[in-house]
């Protein structure tokens, strides 16, 4: 995602009952919900997503992982879920391959998640869709990357 390979802008939005709301990326970071590395962070009203690529950066046509913490706010219910997608919105198509998705060990409200089998096969413009279930609520975050 750095050295001149790819441009990246990050924009957080989350869904309540169908009401979009735009949300600032996160500035400070919060005990526990740090990845080393070129890692990124998102952010909503309701929770943090702090997600890292390997390899880094992203290339054309080879499958990269995402390893991914989610780090709810104060009073906000530990995520149960998590699901992962991409797609290219100039183009109108996603992926050719559907990521895998592991929980893995924590001793916290902090979740970690793998996601693997992630490939962009085209270069350009694409939006990675991180969506967090959490206390009965979806939200969606939305982080855009161009492939070179």
């Amino acid at each position: 995602m750095n050295g001149g390979k790819a441009a990246a802008m990050v924009l957080a939005v989350e869904m309540f009952a169908g009401a979009p709301a735009v949300a600032q990326a996160a500035d400070v970071a919060l005990p526990g919900c740090e990845l080393k590395g070129d890692s990124r962070r998102l952010s909503s009203p309701r929770l943090d997503v702090v997600f890292r690529p390997a390899p880094s950066p992203i290339r054309v046509g080879s499958k990269f992982v995402l390893d991914i913490i989610v780090c709810p706010h104060k009073g906000v219910t530990a995520p149960t879920s998590l699901r992962v997608d991409a797609r290219m919105p100039e183009h109108r198509h996603g992926m050719n391959y559907k990521p895998s998705v592991r929980t893995l060990p924590c001793n916290s409200q902090i979740a970690r998640y793998r996601v693997e089998e992630l490939m962009f096969h085209r270069a350009g413009r694409w939006e990675m869709m991180i969506e967090v279930r959490a206390g009965g609520q979806t939200a969606r975050l939305v982080h855009s990357i161009t492939v070179k």
